[in-house]
């Protein structure tokens, strides 16, 4: 058998409940990689532990391919953290050689305001309603 491949020998039972076995198909499964094929016999191996027991396995929806307008937002929301991480880094690295001798610690700072930003702006581009935990102080007169 060629690499990657696997057989799968199937006893179809004579339905009425007996032990014999009517007939026997045979499967010939190629995979891409070795994992594939431990891919494919753990979930053979969980369906027949399930039908062993009794337990209907449930045919799970078909995945979607994700809509261009979330793809849009996901693009927008990756360049945004790269755009503010990296400036936000840069100024950190400036005020670090600046102003605190070559520390640390104002590279990190800037940068987790950076990424803090970029995630609050991109929460916002996914949910337009979400709203920062402000709170009205209302007007004296």
């Amino acid at each position: 058998m060629p690499r990657n491949t696997m057989r799968l020998i199937l006893h179809v039972p004579d339905g009425r409940g007996g032990d014999e076995a009517v007939g026997v198909k045979e499967y010939v499964f190629q995979a891409a990689t070795t994992g594939d094929v431990w891919d494919w016999v753990t979930k053979i191996n969980y369906a027949a532990a399930m039908r062993t027991v009794g337990t209907v396995l449930r045919v799970p929806a078909a995945a979607t391919a994700p809509a261009p307008q979330a793809r849009a937002h996901w693009d927008r929301c990756l360049s945004n953290f790269l755009v503010k991480a990296g400036a936000a880094t840069s100024v950190g690295i400036v005020t670090s050689v600046l102003l605190f001798r070559k520390k640390t610690w104002p590279v990190a700072l800037a940068a987790g305001f950076g990424l803090g930003v970029a995630y609050e702006q991109c929460q916002r581009s996914f949910d337009p309603n979400v709203t920062l935990n402000a709170v009205r102080v209302p007007k004296q007169a």
